[in-house]
């Protein structure tokens, strides 16, 4: 049990025992794939790191999320850069990466509810990226868009759109980035 207090591994390879997270902080100090026998492990079948949980990868080191579902409901996720190839849902709670975060090809990125990122190395979306509530923020390095962005709430980067951004009747994507200047070199 794992009750506030705090746990550092390099890797966590389950031979059929259980973990049972409460509350504090999970740290690898290597790069962690967080698949569906991880996310299993940590978490729990539903993969939703929850209040209370703060996952975090020492210095230098990457998260993946792998072709898997994964929610941050509530709980808190840092490292240095993060790679999504599966569908990521920031429902509430928080992702900070101090380098760099890949929306992989066939990511699903959503930002909902009172969710936030912080990105300090900048985001290639390559896949799909959407804030999906009027609360949702990300921030941070320049925002390269190479697949989609659409929705509704802010986008507090440099944005550089080479792919396509949607933006429904009802939605307000404000890119609030201070004095940098956005382009786009494609289809708004």
């Amino acid at each position: 049990n794992l009750n506030g207090g705090n746990l550092k591994l390099a890797s966590l390879n389950n031979q059929g025992g259980q973990f049972f997270w409460n509350s504090g902080t999970v740290e690898f100090s290597q790069n962690a794939i967080l698949d569906n026998g991880l996310l299993n492990t940590l978490v729990g079948s539903a993969h939703a790191l929850e209040n209370g949980q703060y996952l975090k990868a020492s210095s230098g080191k990457t998260f993946i999320v792998g072709p898997t579902n994964f929610a941050v409901d509530g709980g808190q996720i840092h490292t240095s850069n993060f790679t999504n190839v599966g569908t990521t849902a920031v429902n509430k709670g928080s992702v900070t990466a101090s380098g760099q975060f890949l929306n992989d090809v066939q990511g699903a990125f959503v930002i909902q509810n009172l969710g936030q990122t912080n990105f300090a190395g900048g985001v290639i979306n390559n896949g799909s990226f959407q804030l999906a509530s009027a609360a949702a923020k990300s921030s941070g390095g320049i925002f390269t868009n190479n697949g989609t962005l659409s929705g509704r709430g802010r986008l507090q980067h440099q944005l550089q759109n080479n792919g396509i951004m949607a933006i429904n009747a009802g939605d307000h994507l404000i890119n609030d980035n201070g004095a940098n200047m956005s382009t786009n070199a494609n289809q708004i």
